[in-house]
């Protein structure tokens, strides 16, 4: 957690054909940057500031599936801007992968 507010959320890559997925520090940088664009007064904090805790969960689609047309209003922010060309592309990213397919107990 970053500061007294909301939690940031960090997405990583979708996994490679080996299964792995990293993000790299310019990532991670841009990601938190993004969020903070998105809502002034809903975060603060940096990254230098941060708690060492960290969670980790699965993305679940089912949102952002729920919520396309609304999402695809939204503006790119600064970072996406740089890995993506549109909202559409971005929303068509995250909307590919096939978490669904995984089950846990």
């Amino acid at each position: 957690m970053a500061g007294t507010k909301n939690l940031f959320y960090i997405y990583f890559p979708k996994t490679s054909v080996d299964g792995n997925a990293s993000i790299t520090a310019e990532d991670f940088r841009g990601q938190f940057a993004d969020h903070f664009e998105m809502g002034m007064m809903d975060y603060n904090g940096s990254v230098e500031t941060a708690v060492d805790l960290v969670g980790v969960e699965l993305f679940d689609p089912q949102p952002m599936m729920e919520r396309r047309e609304e999402l695809l209003r939204w503006p790119l922010f600064k970072y996406e801007r740089t890995a993506r060309r549109s909202r559409q592309g971005r929303v068509d990213y995250f909307l590919s992968c096939r978490n669904q397919e995984f089950y846990f107990f």
